[in-house]
C-alpha cells in the first residue's frame, strides 16, 4: 500500500506560523437574540385550552370574521375580555367591544378592567344615569374617541351606542361582539363601518334577537336584517368565515351536558 510523504500529510511549521500570522481573522456575525417574553401578560390562560387558543390564533392572524359558537357556561365573556387583553397589550390593536345590554357592558367592562389599564366604557349622554364601573374610564356623548394616540387600547359599549358613535375617531382594528346571537345582522352591518375584522361570540341556540317592526318583506331569508348575525353572515359568507366551536361547559354536568345537547344543540354536541 502506498503512503505519501509527510511533507504532505504534514504541515511545515513555518509555513503553518506564517499563515497565522498574514491570514485575515474574520469573526462569525453575531445571531439576532430574541427579546425575552414575559411570563405573564393579559390573555395568556387561553392557550391553557385548544379551543380558545384557536381563537386568539384566528383573531391575532387578522381573519377577518371569526365566529365562535359556545355552549351554556363555555365561557364566552371570559373569552371576550381575555382577547380583548391579549390584542391589547400583546398586538397593540385598538378593539372595540359591543355587548347587548347596558348590564353586560358594564359586567364585560369590569372583567376587561382586570386585565387592562387602556379600557373606557361608553356610557350613555343622555339625562339617563349612566351605568358607571369602579376603576374605568367613562366616556359619553360626542367625546368617544381614542385616548392615546399609540399603542392598544380598549372601548367597551352597547351595541345600540355603538351606532351613535364616529367612525372617524373611534374606528378599530378589531370589533369583538358579546351575545352576537342576540345582535341582528342588520346591526352587524352598521357596526361593520368601526373595523375591518370582527369576531362574534355567543350562544347558537339563544332566543332570535327580540324585532318589534314586521318581518314579512324577508320571510324565509336566511340573510334577512332580521336574523342573528352571526347565523347570517355564515348564510352570506360561509367559506370566507372562521368557525371554532366551543364545546366544554364549565357550568352543567355530564348527564344535564347530554340532555340539553341532545334536545337544544343537535347541531354541536357538548360536553363538560
Amino acid at each position: 500500500m502506498r503512503t505519501l510523504p509527510k511533507r504532505f500529510t504534514e504541515p511545515d511549521g513555518n509555513a503553518a506560523a506564517q499563515a497565522a500570522t498574514t491570514a485575515p481573522v474574520t469573526a462569525n456575525p453575531a445571531l439576532p437574540v430574541a427579546a425575552p417574553m414575559g411570563q405573564d401578560w393579559p390573555g395568556r390562560d387561553l392557550l391553557a385550552t385548544p379551543m380558545l387558543a384557536r381563537v386568539l390564533l384566528a383573531a391575532w392572524g387578522g381573519n377577518p370574521a371569526v365566529v365562535v359558537p359556545a355552549c351554556p357556561g363555555a365561557g364566552k365573556s371570559r373569552l371576550v375580555a381575555l382577547l380583548a387583553g391579549a390584542l391589547d397589550s400583546r398586538v397593540g390593536l385598538r378593539v372595540a367591544v359591543a355587548a347587548q345590554t347596558r348590564e353586560q357592558a358594564a359586567e364585560l367592562a369590569r372583567r376587561i378592567a382586570a386585565v387592562s389599564e387602556r379600557a373606557s366604557l361608553i356610557v350613555s349622554g343622555s339625562g339617563k344615569k349612566p351605568v358607571t364601573v369602579d376603576g374605568i374610564r367613562t366616556v359619553a356623548g360626542r367625546s368617544v374617541r381614542w385616548q392615546h394616540s399609540t399603542g392598544g387600547e380598549i372601548l367597551i359599549g352597547t351595541a345600540a351606542r355603538w351606532l351613535y358613535v364616529d367612525a372617524n375617531l373611534a374606528g378599530a382594528d378589531v370589533l369583538l361582539v358579546d351575545e352576537a346571537w342576540q345582535c341582528t345582522y342588520a346591526a352587524l352591518g352598521a357596526l361593520g363601518a368601526l373595523a375591518r375584522q370582527v369576531v362574534l361570540v355567543g350562544d347558537c341556540s339563544q332566543l332570535p334577537p327580540v324585532i318589534t317592526g314586521s318581518t314579512e318583506r324577508w320571510e324565509g331569508q336566511a340573510t334577512g336584517p332580521h336574523q342573528p348575525a352571526p347565523a347570517a353572515l355564515l348564510a352570506a359568507h360561509g367559506e370566507a368565515i372562521t368557525v371554532h366551536e366551543l364545546t366544554n361547559s364549565w357550568r352543567l354536568g355530564p348527564q344535564t351536558c347530554a340532555l340539553v345537547s341532545q334536545h337544544f344543540y343537535p347541531q354541536m354536541p357538548f360536553t363538560s
